[in-house]
C-alpha cells in the first residue's frame, strides 16, 4: 500500500510540475510587460520574451509585410484584376444609387463637403473668371483684324446671309412705315418740311393736310423700297460695310462700345444668364437623369480602368512615399502588449491547453519512472 501511495504521489508531483512549469513558460512569452525591480536588482526574465524583444518584432514583421506579404507587383496585379475593379465600380454605382434615392441636390452635395459653401460666392468666382478670361482673350488678340478669329466657316455662313439680311431690314422698314406710327412720323416730317420751305410749302401742307401728306408719300416710299435697284444697292452697302468690319482690328471693334467696364459687364450678364443657383437647387438624379445609364455603364468603368491603370505604374512610388516598413513598424512598437497576449491566446487557447496537458502528463510519467527508481533503490 505504501508502495502505490509513494508512486502516486511522485505522478501527481511529477504532472503538477510538468503543468505548472508550461503554464509558466507560456505565460512568460508576454508577462511581466515591464521591467521587474526589487531594489536595485533586476528580476530576471523580466519583462517577457515579447515585450522584450517588441522592436526586434515590430522590425521583422515590417520586413515581411513590405517584403512579403504588400509589394508593388502584388498590388499592382490586385488593381488590375477585372473583378476587383467591378467590385469598384459596384460600390460606385451604390454611393449614385444612394444619392439619388435621398434626392439631393447639388447644393445641398456641395455642402456636405464644403459647410460654408455659399451660391453667392460660386456666382462671384464664376463672374470674376469669366472676366478675367474676356480680358485675357481681349490683350492677346487685340491687334487682330476680325476675319482672323472668327472661324472660316462663320465668315462663310454670314457673307451667304446678307442677301437675306437685307431683305429682313427692307421689310422691317417697310412694315413700320405702313403701319400707324410710321405713316403719323411721315405726315409729321413731310409737314415740317413743307412749313420751312415758304408760302408755296404751307400751301401744298393745307390742302393735303397730314393724312394726305402720308398717303401721298407712303406708297412712293414703299414702291422705292420694294424695288429691286433698291434690294442691290442695300446688300451691297452692307457687303461693303462687313468687309470693311472684318478687317477691322479687335481693339478697334472694342473702342466703339466707349465703355471701360465692358468685360465685367460682359461677364455679370453671362453669369445672370447661367443662373447657377438654378443648377445648384436641382435634385441631382434629375440634373443626370438623361445621362445616368451613360455615366454608370461607360464613364464610370472607363474611369476606374484608366484611374488603377496609372495607379499600378506608380504603386512604386506610392508605397516608397507611404513607407509601409517604418508604418507597420511603428504600429507594432505601439501595440499594447496585452492585447497581443489576448489575442494570441484566443487563437491558440486550445493549442496553449494542451502544451499545459502535455506537460502534466509528462511530468506525471517521470514522477511515476522516479517512483519506481526510488523503490528500486530502497
Amino acid at each position: 500500500m505504501n508502495t502505490v501511495l509513494i508512486i502516486f504521489i511522485m505522478i501527481i508531483i511529477g504532472a503538477l510540475i510538468g503543468g505548472v512549469t508550461n503554464f509558466l513558460a507560456i505565460k512568460m512569452l508576454f508577462r511581466p510587460y515591464e521591467v521587474v525591480y526589487i531594489g536595485n536588482w533586476r528580476l530576471p526574465f523580466t519583462p517577457g520574451l515579447i515585450p522584450k524583444r517588441r522592436a526586434e518584432l515590430a522590425e521583422q514583421l515590417g520586413r515581411v509585410v513590405t517584403e512579403y506579404l504588400v509589394t508593388s507587383d502584388a498590388l499592382e496585379n490586385k488593381v488590375l484584376e477585372k473583378d476587383f475593379q467591378q467590385k469598384i465600380i459596384a460600390m460606385i454605382h451604390s454611393q449614385i444609387d444612394e444619392l439619388i434615392d435621398k434626392e439631393y441636390t447639388v447644393l445641398e452635395l456641395i455642402q456636405k463637403i464644403h459647410p460654408e459653401f455659399e451660391v453667392e460666392e460660386l456666382e462671384q468666382h464664376v463672374e470674376e473668371m469669366v472676366s478675367g478670361k474676356l480680358k485675357n482673350l481681349y490683350e492677346k488678340n487685340k491687334n487682330k483684324p476680325i476675319s482672323e478669329l472668327l472661324p472660316e466657316d462663320l465668315l462663310v455662313v454670314i457673307e451667304e446671309q446678307l442677301p437675306h439680311f437685307t431683305t429682313y431690314v427692307i421689310n422691317q422698314i417697310e412694315q413700320y412705315l405702313t403701319s400707324e406710327e410710321g405713316k403719323h412720323k411721315i405726315s409729321e416730317s413731310a409737314s415740317k418740311f413743307l412749313q420751312s420751305q415758304g408760302f408755296l410749302g404751307n400751301m401744298v401742307s393745307s390742302y393735303l393736310g397730314e393724312n394726305g401728306l402720308a398717303e401721298k408719300i407712303t406708297p412712293a416710299i414703299t414702291m422705292f423700297l420694294s424695288s429691286e435697284e433698291t434690294h442691290q444697292s442695300v446688300e451691297k452697302l452692307l457687303k461693303k460695310e462687313w468687309l470693311k468690319f472684318k478687317e477691322k482690328d479687335v481693339e478697334s471693334v472694342r473702342e466703339l462700345f466707349n465703355q471701360n467696364d465692358l468685360e465685367e459687364s460682359l461677364a455679370a450678364f453671362i453669369t445672370k444668364e447661367l443662373n447657377v443657383k438654378t443648377y445648384l437647387d436641382q435634385p441631382v438624379g434629375q440634373l443626370l437623369e438623361s445621362k445616368l445609364d451613360l455615366i454608370k455603364n461607360e464613364w464610370i468603368p472607363k474611369i476606374v480602368q484608366l484611374a488603377f491603370q496609372k495607379l499600378s505604374t506608380q504603386m512604386s512610388a506610392l508605397l516608397e512615399q507611404l513607407n509601409l516598413f517604418e508604418l507597420v513598424k511603428k504600429e507594432v512598437e505601439t501595440f499594447d502588449v496585452s492585447r497581443i497576449e489576448r489575442l494570441v491566446l484566443e487563437i491558440t487557447k486550445k493549442e496553449m491547453n494542451m502544451i499545459t496537458y502535455l506537460g502534466a502528463l509528462l511530468g506525471g510519467i517521470i514522477g511515476f519512472i522516479q517512483g519506481l527508481i526510488v523503490l528500486f533503490i530502497a
